[in-house]
């Protein structure tokens, strides 16, 4: 039995959640607005970031932690060419710096932060997609 803490918009969440599928794991899904910072959630994981695995009596938080235990602990899903592994390491990186930047720090502002914690728009015009950043 498996439960994760998580955000569905997170990209960090939703590596998990990957992740766990390909392992035929079905996690327990606690949707966590991790912005409320609550105390049962806090105790959990003092940062208050999702997302949080607990299995077999493990609590593992944060999604590199998370990808680490799932590669040691179960079979892996990087391929076994040290080169190979670290050019997946490298794109997995990438796509975490760049969907969190450019997609979820935004829908959160705009979705969370000004609905719930009441806090100025801001204007996203200065952003552009870049082409030569591309994988």
């Amino acid at each position: 039995m498996a439960t994760l803490y998580h955000y569905p918009l997170c990209p960090f969440s939703r590596k998990i959640r990957l992740l766990l599928r390909e392992r035929n794991i079905d996690p327990d899904l606690i949707t966590e607005a991790f912005w409320q910072k609550r105390r049962e959630f806090i105790r959990t994981n003092p940062s208050g970031d999702v997302p949080v695995l607990i299995i077999e009596k493990i609590k593992i938080c944060g999604h590199y932690a998370i990808t680490e235990f799932l590669e040691e602990k179960f079979e892996t899903t990087f391929p076994e060419d040290i080169n190979e592994k670290n050019e997946c390491r490298r794109i997995m990186d990438w796509f975490d710096s760049k969907f969190h930047s450019e997609v979820l720090k935004i829908i959160l502002h705009e979705k969370v932060e000004r609905q719930f914690l009441n806090v100025e728009p801001v204007s996203y015009t200065h952003l552009t997609l870049p082409t030569s950043d591309l994988v």
